[in-house]
């Protein structure tokens, strides 16, 4: 009997310590998960800091002459709306306050009273780590609070890059410092990217096994970041409880069959061990992979939110002078040209720069849908009224076409975002005039089924092949009609349509002949459905 008891309690011993072993591996795992979540979001901010500081727009619009209106559309809606900073700081020397933004809205010196006591360190550690001139400045990251919520803080100097000297402001050099917050975006993103259930901040003093501390750059604990972790071991012990009973209850009579299963229960938890060893080095691995995936990510979208911001800076700033010059010389404001041919020129100048603008415009919006950044507001809207203001922005291509236009009216009310429905309508009914001819007819539906709200759009125009289908919602995709086109386009009206729509949870579809037209239909589903506008009762 007592060789039996000693047998039982060996067994659960080995259980007990296979179970602890697991469960130290699995926490483990999880909080590598953790500290590699966090590097990432802090090496993503560093490298888009690492690139601003580097440029010589923003050494000379941020430090040489101050432009509060360039540094508003570079470093402070700009770096919100399309890199998710919430708070950006340009400062001085004297830890003075060069320009400020706050969830992308201007902020004057009291911004830096809303950040706890570990800016100016991080701001003393960015001027140490300038380097020389003509070199990338180097980066200091740490973590903060912007008005008490833990944040990721990353500081680095502004430079020429040439071998300029470090621009001075107040005799001292210029610090940029980009704050993201830990917040709830933030942790759903860990808890779907590193499979961490449960992802939350909690108070830095609670001492929780799946946490990881959040500690500032002078050593001071200010959070942690703490999950649902899962505990394998202890599953494995509660699964094998029942089989354990039995045998504790059978050891005095079946001694034999006890050991065997002690023998086989061994080995299943060793088995299981090494499994679970193996499971890590393989995470491990992966997680290495996704970090320098993620990484490379960082880059290549770094790289596309600089092209655009430098887009929209160095094309607009130009294009508008040209707008306004070329109106002045279209509408002869100074007085008659000798030649009449000129004023021609200048009409013909300003056609072509509205034309770019859209073009620049199309391209902005369609990378703030991509990005996340664009924002429904959903309100009660009529539908004829906005398709009587489209067809009226269209009416001098229509009536110089000679296109007929059958719009039969309807009281259809819908819980949508205005602007982005006039968009939708007003890029679908400019294709549908564009690729009909001359005497041509335009169509406007409007359906209200019980499977949904139907807005259909159709043309008597050249219509599309199944290849040109395949292809039409391809970025940059442009149908090569057999007839005459009225004007090029940027080749997105037509995606960013599908996706404002999309964003709606509705659908788009589009069916065409060639030689016969197109019908373009926008659906939505009946819960965006209103009821009608009662009549206006009148005396």
């Amino acid at each position: 009997m007592l060789l039996g008891l000693g047998v039982v309690v060996l067994i659960l011993a080995l259980v007990a310590i296979a179970a602890h072993s697991q469960n130290r591996l699995a926490v483990e795992s999880a909080q590598h998960l953790a500290g590699s979540a966090l590097r990432v979001e802090a090496e993503q901010i560093a490298g888009i800091v690492g690139d601003y500081t580097f440029w010589n727009d923003a050494a000379g619009h941020l430090v040489a002459t101050f432009d509060p209106a360039w540094a508003d559309d570079n470093v402070g809606a700009w770096a919100n709306d399309s890199l998710g900073m919430s708070a950006t700081l340009v400062l001085d020397g004297a830890l003075q306050l060069v320009f400020g933004s706050l969830d992308g809205e201007v902020q004057d010196n009291g911004l830096i009273g809303r950040l706890s006591a570990e800016l100016p360190d991080l701001v003393s550690r960015a001027v140490g780590t300038a380097g020389e001139p003509g070199a990338v400045s180097g980066t200091v990251t740490t973590y903060l609070e912007l008005d008490g919520v833990p944040s990721i803080a990353v500081a680095a100097v502004i430079k020429w890059e040439d071998e300029r000297p470090v621009p001075l402001h107040a005799g001292a050099p210029v610090v940029l410092v980009f704050v993201r917050r830990v917040d709830a975006a933030m942790l759903s993103r860990f808890e779907d990217l590193y499979l961490l259930p449960g992802t939350r901040l909690v108070a830095a003093s609670e001492d929780l096994p799946d946490s990881v501390l959040l500690r500032t750059i002078d050593g001071r604990d200010i959070a942690r970041l703490a999950w649902a972790g899962e505990r394998p071991g202890t599953a494995l012990i509660l699964e094998l409880a029942p089989s354990l009973a039995g045998i504790a209850l059978l050891a005095g009579l079946l001694m034999v069959l006890i050991v065997r299963r002690a023998r086989r229960s061994t080995a299943e938890l060793a088995s299981s061990h090494q499994q679970l060893e193996s499971q890590t080095r393989a995470l491990k691995a992966s997680t290495a992979a996704m970090q320098s995936a993620l990484a490379e990510a960082a880059r290549a979208n770094a790289a596309k939110s600089d092209f655009l911001a430098r887009m929209s800076h160095e094309l607009r700033t130009p294009l508008n002078a040209i707008l306004g010059f070329s109106e002045i010389i279209a509408l002869e404001l100074y007085g008659p040209n000798s030649v009449p041919r000129y004023r021609d020129y200048g009409r013909m100048i300003h056609d072509s720069g509205n034309h770019l603008r859209s073009l620049i415009n199309d391209i902005l919006d369609l990378s703030r849908i991509e990005a996340g950044r664009h924002e429904l507001k959903e309100e009660p809207t009529e539908v004829d009224p906005i398709v009587e203001q489209c067809l009226g922005l269209l009416a001098p291509k229509i009536e110089a076409k000679r296109i007929a236009v059958d719009h039969a009216p309807s009281s259809v009310r819908l819980l949508v975002d205005t602007r982005a429905l006039k968009q939708i309508l007003l890029n679908l009914l400019s294709n549908a005039v564009k690729f009909t001819d001359g005497g041509g007819l335009v169509t406007v539906r409007v359906r209200d089924g019980a499977d949904g709200i139907a807005i259909e759009i159709s043309d008597t125009g050249c219509g599309m092949s199944e290849d040109d289908l395949e292809r039409v919602f391809q970025l940059f995709g442009q149908v090569r009609a057999t007839t005459t086109r009225d004007g090029e386009g940027s080749g997105l009206g037509l995606n960013i349509a599908k996706a404002l729509v999309e964003m709606h949870g509705g659908e788009l579809g589009i069916r065409s002949t060639v030689g016969t037209g197109t019908t373009a239909t926008v659906w939505f589903d009946p819960s965006r459905r209103l009821p009608p506008m009662a009549p206006v009762e009148t005396a």
